[in-house]
């Protein structure tokens, strides 16, 4: 069709997505069908895609988020502006009276000044430096200026007002290469006692784990931001204008004001001191997974009347989780969101809320429109469980009181959720005390798709909504349902039968703390109640072959939304999974993922822009519209080759393409802005293919060569087309470059240019004169056989340089008005100039290979294992 896209699913029914689309109107498009006996009739569909009921549509999953190990840590890289600074709370740690008596100096000689000019203390661990210092030291390190320094706090230490920590402006050098703020050393995490402020210019590409907050988070105005295995206390977690912003495996708790706002008049008034554990306002692509939220917004012992000689009170404007109307893109996944206020989770922009375990809240979860207007995203609510209400009461602004989930948006998905047990039914006395609790789930919206497990959930306000108290429990033995309780649970996990909720928390805070092995996460729980409900627990227990398909519940695009595969599971579940896209437009996101085979299908495209994506088998395309990989932000796409003769087109404007086997299939790549391509890691060759164009945007992209030992290839097929295009006055190079992924560049590389195009757009390029290696490689051999610049003019001469002795190819210019508009190829020495070189006959024999030709189905031959023995060092 003109927007959108249609392919065809499994049972031979169609799929029209247009989630990402803007464009409403008359949409056409024909399908062929063949019939039983062999006959085919051709058809037209015609539609009208009108505007949907949520302005903001699907969310799109767009997130930042890094490569991580086997064990759920991240994987952090540095690029070239690198230094990393050790600071530590301990009495061992160099003050600046320490430096000047090493030093020689006066102690009022050891200025920031002095301090930023040297690169001794705080620069080794055996050299660590105190908080007074390290700031210094950091300050002058960090700034608006690109850097992926990292910032090592000791453990078992706590940092008081650490001034610097975060400062506004700060920029990590790119997506793959942030600046880090971490810990070393053992022993607890780090603790910064004093809340970490960073308002004001934007703070770009920053990586902060490990640590502990104790006095909470406020960040405003930010762009990839990601805390990771962090404690968050004592103060909010705030985060408010942020494009890409990502909590993971963290912990936010005890949450509340120490004292009132309106302490003068002996109250808490509900509204003045509203507080939330984490509060998150006018942000996009936000990823809320696998963290720890419990008892924010209140204190034990408040008084009912909320008289300010108590704790603070709980109401309904605290919560552990405010998310506002002005978000977009949000996820929220693999939670335990427990003891709130109020709500677990206000979600008053929609999006979707997968996994997780709502307990004991006042409110489970309200996933709303997004404002009067519905300016909102769709919510997709999927496999979550809600159970053992809160039931905190208080004398005004109660609000929520013993509630399920508030469905508000409109065309919402109610998927495989399970809402349990308004009370132990096993507890007499809490039912009693339970019995006025609200509704299991509301309608306030209007429902796409529900089929909500309800049980047990009978408070006496139900009757006061459209909800209802039990549903799609016939059949199931209620004994058993009556077992399947938190409170069993937790005895079971505690081996103490009288455990509490509150018992459950303390377990969970210790192992968050570190205190105990990551044992009990949400999937844990949601398994014990889909168990005891009867609902599918068993994993996959072999490799397959997963297909997308498309599900009109959710978005239809996103690889990270289980129900848009055949199998109900994710790619990389098992060992030697593989994929097939059936066609389809997907986005790759927020994991790390090993598949075999990867096939995109017809006219299939793959968006990379974060995590990491290998395909370790092979990569295919289909045959009549071929397919797309586009890679950006910090998206990972590695490839053991490409073999397939259908055409496959890469565009790298960010993140890393990298190319581990033997790619000699037919595609064109285009790399540009601050994208990697490693055309080829060690042991590897990338064969650009007759009529192909390997196409090099402006001098950030790095473009070439990187591993850890080994020989790397790039060979130019005749009639094959490498082009460089000039952006901002600068024109890239390929050759050896540290990408960040190996610690340095230990590759050896060979070049053929066989008898190529070079082709060279210079419309971006400055009318001063200037050279530029455009290729350099241990071992160059071939020639252009054609040069075809564009933009040159007509009163300025350009001179192709290949020169065999120091295996490069440059490009001079010279400046305007002194030329004549002449092109020159000057060809230097010979191929044979490297005979007398280490490794020189290896490179040659390995350019000149045969290496096989691309096929129409290299999945069925498994072409990347062919002929890859050549490059084995």
């Amino acid at each position: 069709p003109d927007f959108g896209n249609v392919t065809v699913n499994p049972d031979l029914s169609l799929a029209l997505v247009l989630t990402g689309e803007t464009q409403t109107g008359a949409l056409s498009f024909d399908y062929a069908v063949t019939h039983a006996d062999g006959t085919v009739t051709t058809h037209t569909a015609s539609l009208t895609a009108v505007e949907g009921s949520q302005g903001g549509g699907w969310g799109a999953g767009d997130f930042y988020m890094l490569e991580s190990a086997e064990d759920g840590s991240l994987v952090i890289e540095h690029g070239d502006v690198h230094e990393t600074v050790y600071v530590t709370g301990s009495e061992a740690g160099l003050s600046r009276a320490d430096i000047a008596a090493l030093e020689g100096m006066k102690v009022e000689q050891v200025t920031d000044r002095w301090l930023a000019s040297q690169t001794t203390y705080g620069f080794d661990a055996d050299m660590a430096v105190d908080q007074d210092v390290g700031s210094a030291v950091w300050r002058a390190l960090t700034g608006p200026e690109p850097s992926s320094h990292w910032l090592l706090l000791e453990r078992g230490y706590s940092y008081d007002d650490f001034k610097g920590l975060l400062d506004p402006g700060v920029v990590g050098e790119s997506e793959l290469h942030p600046i880090y703020i971490g810990a070393y050393g053992e022993g607890s995490a780090p603790e910064v006692t004093q809340e970490l402020r960073s308002f004001a210019q934007t703070k770009e590409n920053i990586v902060v784990e490990g640590l502990t907050f104790s006095d909470g988070v406020a960040l405003t105005n930010s762009g990839n931001i990601l805390l990771n295995d962090v404690t968050i206390t004592g103060g909010t977690l705030i985060i408010s204008n942020a494009e890409g912003f990502t909590l993971r495996n963290s912990s936010v708790y005890d949450v509340w004001r120490d004292e009132s706002l309106n302490e003068e008049d002996g109250t808490w008034a509900p509204n003045l001191n509203r507080v939330s554990g984490f509060y998150l306002t006018k942000s996009d692509g936000v990823l809320v997974e696998n963290n720890f939220f419990d008892h924010n917004g209140w204190e034990d012992g408040y008084d009912y009347a909320r008289s300010a000689e108590d704790g603070q009170p709980p109401s309904m404007y605290s919560h552990n989780i405010y998310m506002t109307v002005t978000n977009s893109d949000v996820t929220l996944r693999d939670n335990i969101i427990m003891r709130a206020a109020s709500y677990g989770a206000q979600f008053r922009m929609g999006g979707v809320v997968e996994d997780n375990v709502f307990l004991d809240n006042n409110g489970a979860i309200n996933p709303a429109k997004g404002g009067s207007d519905a300016a909102g995203n769709y919510s997709l609510v999927l496999g979550n469980v809600v159970t053992s209400a809160g039931n905190k009461t208080v004398d005004h602004s109660e609000g929520a009181l013993s509630q399920g989930i508030n469905a508000q948006g409109w065309d919402e998905s109610l998927v495989d959720n399970i809402i349990a047990h308004l009370a132990d039914p096993n507890n007499a006395a809490e039912q009693a005390e339970k019995e006025k609790g609200q509704f299991a789930l509301a309608i306030n919206g209007s429902l796409y798709y529900n089929d909500t497990v309800i049980y047990n959930w009978t408070g006496a306000n139900n009757a006061d909504k459209a909800g209802e108290v039990e549903a799609n429990v016939d059949g199931l033995d209620r004994a058993v349902l009556d077992e399947t309780t938190i409170q069993s649970f937790a005895a079971d996990l505690l081996g103490k039968s009288s455990a509490t909720i509150a018992d459950l928390a303390d377990y969970l805070r210790a192992q968050a703390d570190g205190a105990l092995d990551d044992v009990v996460d949400a999937d844990l729980i949601i398994a014990f109640f889909r168990t005891g409900f009867g609902m599918d627990t068993d994993l996959r227990a072999d490799e397959a072959v997963l297909r997308f398909v498309p599900d009109d519940r959710g978005d239809g695009m996103r690889w990270d939304n289980r129900l848009n595969w055949s199998t109900d599971d994710l790619p990389g579940t098992q060992d030697g999974d593989s994929v097939d896209l059936g066609g389809n437009w997907v986005s790759y996101g927020s994991s790390t993922t090993a598949i075999e085979d990867l096939d995109l299908g017809d006219g299939g495209r793959l968006s990379v822009t974060q995590g990491r994506l290998d395909v370790e088998g092979t990569l295919a395309v289909g045959s009549s519209w071929g397919g797309q990989v586009t890679v950006d932000g910090a998206g990972q796409f590695w490839t053991e080759g490409y073999g397939d003769s259908d055409l496959l087109s890469i565009s790298v404007m960010g993140g890393r393409f990298a190319n581990t086997g033997v790619f000699l299939g037919n595609a064109d790549l285009t790399v540009g802005e601050n994208g990697q391509a490693i055309l080829a890691t060690d042991g590897a060759g990338f064969l650009l293919q007759a009529g192909r164009t390997l196409t090099v945007v402006g001098d950030d992209a790095q473009v070439g060569f990187d591993g850890d030992g080994g020989l790397s290839l790039l060979r130019l097929d005749d009639d094959a087309t490498l082009k460089f295009v000039a952006e901002d006055g600068a024109l890239g190079t390929i050759g050896e470059f540290r990408s960040g992924r190996f610690e340095t560049s230990d590759v050896v590389s060979g070049v053929d240019l066989g008898d190529a195009t070079l082709a060279i757009d210079l419309s971006g390029m400055a009318g001063t004169a200037s050279q530029t290696v455009l290729l350099e490689a241990d071992e160059l051999i071939g020639r252009f056989s054609d040069l075809d610049i564009t933009g040159l003019g007509a009163n300025r001469n350009a001179t192709v340089t290949i020169d065999y002795a120091t295996d490069r190819v440059t490009l001079a210019l010279s400046a305007s008005g002194t030329g004549t508009g002449q092109v020159t190829l000057d060809i230097l020495g010979a191929e044979s100039d490297g005979s007398g070189t280490a490794h020189y006959q290896q490179i040659v024999e390995a350019l000149q290979a045969d290496y096989g030709t691309a096929l129409g189905d290299p999945i069925a031959a498994h072409l990347a294992d062919a002929s890859a023995s050549i490059l084995d060092w």
